[in-house]
């Protein structure tokens, strides 16, 4: 998985979610992935090919990052559920990844919790994530993995 964009740089070997009672979802044999954003989010929306798998219905990962000129940060990620609703990773008092500007943030595996409901969870293998970064078009980015 490889998602870039002016404001934010990101690849992973893995990405899927879970939510209990609805299974895995994952990007393999998506279709009409959509990588987009805005100075602050990572938005990314596709369509579960199989029917019997993810539904045939749209879904989404959205990321909602901070910066304060020296430090970015994740505060929140949200994934839709079977029903095309929002479910929150959000912790008030502990940013879900961050770190500073111009550097790449990087995990072997990077797993986001949810209690609502519980057991919910995003995981991440070998991540590495750009946020706020000077970009010289699509796809450039500091990071070496």
């Amino acid at each position: 998985m490889y998602w870039s964009h002016p404001r934010y740089y990101l690849k992973a070997s893995e990405f899927k979610f879970e939510i209990p009672g609805e299974g895995t979802v994952t990007m393999r044999n998506g279709r009409s992935v959509i990588v987009d954003g805005t100075s602050i989010s990572i938005e990314v929306t596709w369509t579960g090919l199989s029917l019997m798998t993810q539904g045939g219905k749209e879904k989404r990962f959205f990321g909602y990052l901070n910066e304060n000129g020296t430090n970015w940060w994740m505060r929140e990620a949200r994934v839709y559920n079977t029903d095309e609703q929002w479910i929150r990773f959000y912790d008030p008092n502990t940013p879900l990844m961050s770190g500073k500007l111009n550097e790449c943030f990087q995990r072997n595996e990077l797993v986001l919790s949810s209690t609502d409901p519980p057991g919910s969870k995003i995981t991440f293998k070998n991540v590495a994530l750009a946020a706020f970064l000077p970009w010289q078009g699509y796809g450039v980015c500091v990071c070496s993995s």
